[in-house]
């Protein structure tokens, strides 16, 4: 899968940007500022309709513009496709080779992508919800019917919590006001759980493979799905639902004293250890970064395994703060991806260097050369 081109207008403090890509490898060089890290975020929009920084559309329109507009074409195994993106007035319009899209989330998974990026050891150093997003976008692009269930379970629980919170104020809750929603949950919550399972099965031991090629093999990663029901590995659909129906009725008392569901899957986690120990409270600065750059890049192998070709690949100052040896390890592993696009403010950096890659030159959102 591979991007040929891409047109950015009034997208952060891109004015009007025509890039074409003919290389493997691309690489944005440009001071703070410049612009290359809102090209980036450019590409991933157009794969996903949204940013990977977490912003809201509004605030990728450029100051004093009152729109942006972001077009691209490529190559897949499928042929070719175009796709653009357009948000004016607080308004998004989405299409896809021609055709509008009704729905935003039909253009999940037609052009695969992974985005890495300095702030990626949130995945590591941050709440579940991290963790969560992370593994629930990777499935999304490899089974829209995936993302269909997680929208509406999404919507179940908070008509869920609604009535727990009712309950909350006015001292308790007849059960069939809470029968419908639960066994809505159970359904879908289930049926979340199992697909969870089945992509940590496949991410992990890749996620961990890569993570001691990246260190060198100075010390072990561990992954582990930790659900709020079941054991995260290998229980059924129904076993799960059963498990499920029993903690929504034993919890009862204690979610109506909070007003909010306790149990299901959108409080799972993933557990990383490193060592033996647990990640988050106890890794160093560098067993942080290459654990979040291996399951980034177990993510980009899912998706390369599902969808039978490599998704596009952004990454955005991830070397800056490696040192030479995992810098080295990660400069080896990309070779083998079929495009990846890098960010990097210095010409002399061990990317620009050691990477055969068309180099693009930016100065205040504007391409100087290449």
């Amino acid at each position: 899968m591979r991007l040929t081109s891409l047109l950015a207008r009034n997208f952060r403090n891109l004015e009007e940007l025509h890039l074409s890509f003919d290389a493997q490898r691309n690489l944005l060089i440009g001071k703070n500022g410049a612009g290359k890290s809102n090209v980036l975020e450019a590409i991933y929009y157009l794969c996903v309709s949204r940013s990977p920084r977490g912003a809201l559309d509004g605030e990728l329109v450029r100051w004093g513009a009152d729109f942006f507009h972001l077009e691209g074409r490529g190559e897949r195994r499928r042929g070719p496709f175009e796709v653009t993106a357009t948000v004016r007035g607080g308004q998004k319009e989405v299409g896809f080779n021609g055709v509008r899209l009704a729905r935003i989330s039909e253009l999940v998974g037609e052009i695969a992508v992974v985005s890495l990026s300095q702030d990626d050891t949130k995945l590591t150093k941050g709440p579940p919800g991290q963790r969560r997003r992370f593994l629930d976008i990777a499935v999304s692009q490899i089974s829209r019917i995936y993302l269909q269930m997680l929208n509406d379970y999404r919507r179940t629980l908070q008509q869920r919590n609604r009535v727990l919170l009712v309950a909350r104020e006015s001292g308790g809750v007849r059960a069939e006001s809470l029968e419908p929603w639960d066994e809505q949950l159970v359904s879908l919550g289930a049926r979340i759980i199992v697909e969870r399972q089945s992509a940590m099965e496949e991410l992990a031991p890749r996620a961990i493979a890569l993570y001691g090629q990246l260190g060198g093999g100075r010390d072990s990663m561990d992954l582990v799905y930790a659900p709020t029901v079941g054991d995260g590995t290998g229980m059924s659909g129904d076993e799960l639902a059963n498990e499920f129906r029993d903690k929504l009725v034993r919890t009862r008392r204690a979610e109506i004293e909070r007003g909010q569901t306790l149990v299901g899957p959108h409080r799972d986690d993933i557990e990383v250890a490193v060592g033996g120990r647990n990640l988050r409270t106890y890794g160093s600065e560098g067993q942080h970064r290459s654990a979040a750059i291996a399951l980034r890049l177990g993510e980009a192998d899912l998706l390369r395994r599902h969808i039978g070709e490599d998704p596009v690949f952004v990454l955005d100052e991830v070397f800056s703060e490696l040192d030479r040896d995992r810098a080295g390890a990660l400069v080896t592993i990309l070779e083998e991806w079929e495009q990846i696009f890098l960010a990097t403010t210095r010409s002399d950096s061990i990317e620009a260097r050691d990477l055969e890659a068309a180099t693009f030159l930016l100065e205040d959102g504007a391409f100087v050369e290449g």
